[in-house]
């Protein structure tokens, strides 16, 4: 055992067992002079970077020996990271030496973070002289001074974090800018070693490892990936001494004490954010002393009071307010949204925090029914805040101040609404409880008509919707309350596009009696609602949850239109065929008509998504929708195709809905045979298909429909005369003049005897 150093831990003495375990007199040899320097702690001026032999100098080794040596097992690397891990504490320089002497590779890494050893040498240390020593053995046998970890980061950052010793910091740093280290050098997130000296909570260690970069050539201005300098770094050190240490160290070396960061914000935005209680104070104080503006906006216009008020820590942000309304800050400062710090406080989710920086804000005078430019109060954001505890503290603490219930957002909303609206159960049942406790109204309506009751059941989460549901019908709500368009809050649930909160909503809804059948201004019931939901799973669970209720699946609006017409028209491509199947399978009838004689077939084909009509067409035309049917107007479903899709989107359609139709109006015609002098309806599907691509064929690609009565031919002009015998109101007046057009009918390729002007050309 080497004088002054502690018995070999067993993990050493595997690695000794290897190879040739280091003896006093290899270790004389390893360092100029012929003396263990830096082995017993006393003297490591032999061993430092400026006396070391470069590794390419020195003889291998192994080449002394006489039979080369097997390569080392992991085990004598992990040892060495050990032993280097432990030397800077316990002095066991023997065993980093035993390490080497075994073999151990210098560069090998471990850990989840790929640490080398010189990563651990450089950031576990307390003894400057142990330190020195051992950074010097491993450079020596060609440890990589700038080797990244996983993170990007080198042994300087590691040394310039170090927390434990002041002096053993500033040996490592020293050491390894000795050795080559860059002190410019940015890990992964674009942060150098002196914005994490910044953070060190050392403060002696803060101002000397600072003070060494700085020396080194770091930039005191060098920016991370987020664009911080280390004195945003700085701002945010939780322990005050350091944080002190660490501002006034970098604001001697010229730090722009108002630097912005991607966002606009500034060391003192990040200063009022610091959870230290008293380090918030001091960094704010020392940042306000070298003209830091306590005014400054970032990019969302939010001041460093907007960010005080959403410190986490109830004691630091009170101490932070204090500090910054002291120096002058607007206590009604708008952001870009128009939001005052009484209006973030109010939806901070620490509930502790939360309340004690609208207390400061209010005694200081904050606008208690101050507005947004959304016309939203403090107590429409502490409503929705989503922290049960910090939404009853901040609206019991607004109310007392005398916050309005009833005040109205842009929206038409109240406070109420947007309580109903939390995502949290429990937030939400909180905050609708303070609310009514305190008066508000139950039934208020929206622009659009919407009572809280409404926006409940539209609720986003499950348990929330229900909790809100529950609350509000507990303290009067009204089960048919009807908006402007008549629809009530059945109708709403029944469009929430979340499938297990849809279902929540409805079953909760309906336990409490709500009309499954009641039916909006236009007729339609929620079973329509559902069926026209823009989310696959939950227009299924909609639909299965009124059915069970007893929907009636053949209800129709004054229109004449069934649920099944609705889902036709659903221009949500996956929702379209889950809702049509939904009810195909709860026996919906797949071919009825509504009052103009169409078919949901004919609504699908009119679905302005061409993926959704496409959807739509082959659920509905597996379930023997007929694509033959006409309308009242005569129209067949392919016809209808061309009034929503640009002409790239019809080809398709048109063969789906007519597959294998020909394309050649000659042949078409010679072709037409018994089938079209009986008027089958196979052969008028197929002349109608021909129609429509005859027409197609004029139509430039890209270029968008005009509406269901332009021109079959041209389809430019409005569809202005019809044809006799057949009826059809297919052309336009222009086309209509042509001989070979009005030869036979585009559409049923009938033969024409005359036209009839429908409108005044």
């Amino acid at each position: 055992m080497l004088p002054g150093t502690q018995p070999w831990p067993h993990w050493c003495k595997r690695a000794a067992e290897f190879g040739r375990a280091e003896r006093p007199q290899a270790a004389a040899q390893r360092a100029p002079g012929g003396t263990a320097k830096g082995v017993s702690g006393v003297g490591n001026s032999a061993l430092s970077p400026a006396t070391m032999t470069p590794p390419a100098a020195r003889t291998c080794r192994a080449s002394t020996s006489q039979q080369p040596l097997a390569p080392p097992p992991v085990a004598v690397h992990q040892s060495l990271h050990q032993a280097v891990q432990k030397a800077g504490r316990i002095s066991c320089l023997a065993c980093v030496y035993a390490c080497l002497e075994a073999g151990a590779d210098v560069n090998a890494r471990t850990g989840a973070d790929g640490y080398t050893p010189l990563h651990w040498a450089a950031e576990h240390n307390k003894d400057p002289a142990a330190v020195r020593a051992v950074i010097a053995a491993l450079v020596l046998e060609g440890a990589d001074v700038n080797a990244e970890d996983r993170h990007g980061r080198m042994p300087l950052h590691n040394a310039a974090q170090n927390i434990d010793d002041a002096a053993a910091a500033t040996a490592a740093i020293q050491a390894l800018l000795a050795a080559g280290a860059a002190a410019g050098a940015q890990d992964n997130n674009g942060r150098t070693p002196l914005h994490c000296a910044a953070q060190n909570s050392n403060a002696a260690a803060v101002t000397a490892a600072i003070q060494e970069l700085l020396a080194a050539g770091a930039a005191a201005g060098a920016q991370d990936n987020n664009g911080r300098t280390p004195l945003h770094c700085a701002a945010q050190n939780s322990n005050a001494a350091a944080a002190t240490a660490a501002i006034q160290a970098l604001l001697a070396a010229r730090a722009a004490v108002g630097a912005q960061d991607i966002g606009g914000r500034t060391p003192l935005h990040w200063a009022a954010l610091n959870w230290g209680t008293a380090a918030a104070t001091a960094a704010i104080e020392a940042l306000l002393a070298a003209g830091a503006a306590v005014g400054a906006q970032d990019k969302e216009g939010l001041t460093p009071l907007h960010f005080a008020v959403c410190n986490s820590n109830a004691a630091a942000a009170t101490a932070a307010i204090q500090a910054l309304l002291e120096a002058g800050a607007d206590v009604n400062a708008e952001d870009n949204k128009g939001e005052m710090p009484l209006h973030v406080a109010a939806g901070s989710s620490h509930a502790a925090a939360a309340t004690a920086a609208s207390q400061a804000l209010l005694e200081a005078g904050a606008a208690v029914g101050a507005q947004d430019n959304n016309v939203r109060t403090p107590l429409h954001s502490a409503a929705r805040n989503i922290d049960a505890a910090a939404a009853t503290a901040a609206t019991q603490a607004l109310l007392l101040a005398g916050a309005d219930l009833v005040a109205e957002s842009k929206d038409g909303r109240t406070p109420l609404h947007f309580a109903v609206f939390n995502s949290n159960a429990a937030a939400a049942t909180a905050a609708i409880q303070a609310l009514l406790e305190a008066g508000a109204a139950v039934c208020a309506q929206d622009n659009n008509g919407w009572t809280p009751l409404h926006w409940a059941a539209f609720n986003r989460s499950a348990a929330a919707t229900t909790a809100a549901i529950q609350a509000l019908l507990a303290a009067g709500a009204d089960l048919g309350a009807a908006d402007k368009a008549g629809d009530t809050p059945l109708h709403a649930a029944s469009r929430n596009f979340k499938a297990a909160t849809a279902t929540a909503a409805i079953q909760a809804l309906l336990a409490a009696d709500a009309d499954v059948g009641a039916q909006a201004i236009d007729g339609q019931t929620p079973l329509h609602r559902a069926a026209d939901n823009s989310d696959a799973a939950a227009a299924t669970a909609a639909i299965q949850a009124l059915l069970a209720a007893g929907a009636d699946l053949g209800a129709a609006d004054k229109a004449g239109d069934t649920p099944l017409h609705s889902a036709a028209l659903n221009c949500i491509a996956a929702a379209a065929p889950a809702a049509i199947q939904a009810l195909l399978a709860a026996g919906a009838p797949v071919n009825v008509r509504n009052r103009d004689g169409q078919t949901p077939l004919h609504w699908a084909a009119r679905n302005s998504n061409a993926a959704a009509a496409s959807a739509a067409m082959g659920a509905l035309m597996e379930a023997g929708a007929h694509a033959s049917a006409c309308d009242k107007s005569g129209n067949l479903p392919v016809m209808l195709v061309l009034e929503r899709h640009d002409a790239p989107q019809c080809g398709p359609l048109i063969d789906l809905l007519a597959p294998g139709a020909g394309v050649d109006d000659g042949a078409a015609e010679a072709a037409e045979g018994s089938q079209a002098a009986s008027g089958g309806q196979g052969g008028l599907l197929r002349r109608a298909a021909e129609a429509m691509r005859h027409a197609l064929k004029r139509k430039q690609p890209g270029e968008p429909s005009s509406g269901r009565n332009e021109c079959v031919v041209c389809m430019d002009a409005e569809r202005t005369v019809a044809l006799v015998p057949c009826g059809h109101v297919a052309l336009c007046a222009a086309c209509a003049g042509q001989e070979a057009v009005t030869k036979r009918c585009p559409v049923c390729r009938k033969r024409v005897a005359s036209t009839l002007p429908v409108f005044p050309c």
